[in-house]
Formats: C-alpha cells, sequence, structure tokens
C-alpha cells in the first residue's frame, strides 16, 4: 500500500497527492526496538498483499508547521482489468485516501494495476485527475529477508495523461526495508517499509516518504502502520503519522 509521494512546492494538505499498494543484507545482534536482525519476512508476499487484500489504515501525526495531520487509506480489491498505457490485462485494487488537516479533508483515488500471480506493480490511474504511473521494478523481491535489511524496490515514471504517448511530469525511485519498531504495549514488531526519494523538478521540491505496514514471518501484513514525509525547499515540511 503506497501513500503520498508527490511533493509540490508549497506543500499544503491539499496537495499531498496520495499515490499507494507497498533487502538483502543482515547483521548480529539485538536491534534497539528488541526484534533480533535474525528474523525473517516473506518480502515478496507481503508486498503482493499489500495489493491483494483488503486493509483500512487511521494514523494521525504533527507536522513541524505544528497543525495535526489525519491519513485515512482503503484498499479494495477490484475485477482485472487492462492497464490503458501499456495495454496489458492485469489485476487490480481501488486504493482510497484522504488528507485531513484543519477540518478540510483532500481526497484521492487510484486503482492499482499488477501480476496477480507475482504481485508485480504495473502502473495506477488516478481516477482523481485522470493521470496515470508507470511502474518499472528495479530488482526481484527476495523470498525472505532479515530485519535491517534494505534493497532497490521500483521506478515510478508519473504521466501527464494515461496513453503511451504521455508527457513525463516526474520520476521517483523507491527502496524497501524492514525496520523494527516498538508498539504501545511495548512490544517489539516489524515494519515493512516502501521508501521513496522524490527530485527537485518544475513544480515539485526535493523530498523524500516512507510507508511503512506491520509486517508478519509468513508475509502477512498487520494493523500498523507509519507514513513520514519530508521535504526540502523554500518550504520545507515534516510529518511524521502512526497509528501505534
Amino acid at each position: 500500500m503506497k501513500t503520498p509521494h508527490h511533493l509540490p512546492a508549497g506543500l499544503t494538505a491539499g496537495a499531498l497527492l496520495i499515490t499507494t499498494a507497498f533487502l538483502n543484507g543482515c547483521g548480529g545482534g539485538t536491534l534497539e526496538a528488541g526484534l533480533p536482525a535474525s528474523n525473517t519476512y516473506a518480502v515478496a508476499t507481503a508486498f503482493r498483499n499489500s495489493l491483494a487484500t483488503s486493509a483500512s489504515y487511521s494514523v494521525s501525526g504533527v507536522a513541524s508547521n505544528g497543525r495535526t495531520y489525519t491519513l485515512q487509506l482503503s484498499n479494495q480489491p477490484l475485477a482485472a482489468a487492462v492497464f490503458p498505457v501499456t495495454g496489458i490485462n492485469a489485476a487490480r485494487t481501488r486504493q482510497t485516501s484522504s488528507f485531513t488537516v484543519d477540518g478540510i479533508t483532500t481526497v484521492n483515488t487510484l486503482d492499482h494495476y499488477y501480476d496477480a500471480f507475482s504481485g508485480t506493480p504495473v502502473g495506477t490511474v488516478n481516477l482523481t485527475d485522470g493521470t496515470c504511473t508507470l511502474i518499472s521494478p528495479n530488482s526481484v523481491l527476495p523470498v525472505l529477508a532479515n530485519v535491517g535489511a534494505v534493497g532497490s524496490l521500483n521506478t515510478e515514471t508519473d504521466l501527464a495523461g494515461c496513453t503511451a504517448f504521455s508527457s513525463v511530469n516526474l520520476t521517483v525511485t523507491s527502496t524497501w526495508s524492514i525496520e523494527a519498531a516498538r508498539g504501545s504495549d511495548g512490544e517489539p514488531f516489524a515494519l515493512l517499509c516502501e521508501n521513496v526519494t522524490i527530485p527537485a523538478s518544475s513544480g515539485y521540491s526535493a523530498g523524500s516518504s516512507a510507508t511503512c505496514l506491520e509486517v508478519n514471518a509468513n508475509g502477512s501484513l498487520g494493523s500498523r502502520l507509519r507514513y513520514s514525509v519530508v521535504q526540502a525547499g523554500s518550504s520545507p515540511f515534516s510529518l511524521t503519522a502512526a497509528n501505534y
């Protein structure tokens, strides 16, 4: 499941555009949050589950501007359909997401297209503004990975429309990681994160975002989510929102 990664200059609640879905290397010892680094998690299965299963999340946090932001996300699998940019028939999930700040809510709806067997993403259609994003995997996800591992994920090309001839608005890259966290009950758990890097370009400030879902060893997903975003430039902004 993805959350906002586009960071237009002059960031406001309405300018945070929601996009969604959802390691290699390991270390020894115990991480600060209490999870052994030797614990392994089914990464490829988890990313597929982030698209193929129904889910809903609500998180909130206080941003660097002192305002409280609430993010709500929901996933609903739909019948397979043709991704308009490539003509590929693919599995499909609809994500509805919203940001609320100062009593104003901005809603965005995306259809995510992906390979039903592997969970490999194909692209998204933004039903709110009529644009599409092409998603190209940068590596094959491992079956299992350790706590503390990190690896390359996707290149996402945001288009001005939804045809093969649409111009490119922005290209971002992402990595994935498995991180340790601790809940309000004091118990440690693991997060599967998608970490996006946004380059500075026309209409966009450089920045980054991370969407982290609670993950179990078998790749099933829990109810906890953490979302963070940082924007640089003339209007710096940062936010971390979580439900634990």
